[in-house]
């Protein structure tokens, strides 16, 4: 039998994927937002407003976190 979910696929690099993880293993269970684990570099998360607000918020925090800018001379 085929069954259909609604959601999102994102594909990123395995540092990023592995902060999402984190992240999610971090909150409630009725706040989880992975649907599905599926390799190294993709995520099928679920859709909802709230839901893509906290992923782009979350996104945006880490890569100003992990990003380095070398100065110029």
């Amino acid at each position: 039998m085929v069954s259909a979910h609604k959601g999102i696929l994102l594909e990123c690099d395995i540092p990023t994927k592995q902060y999402l993880v984190s992240l999610n293993n971090d909150l409630e269970p009725s706040d989880k937002f992975i649907k599905y684990d599926l390799d190294d570099t993709h995520l099928f998360v679920q859709a909802g407003e709230k839901e893509e607000q906290f992923l782009k918020e979350a996104l945006e925090k880490f890569h100003r976190e992990v990003t380095f800018i070398a100065p110029q001379n």
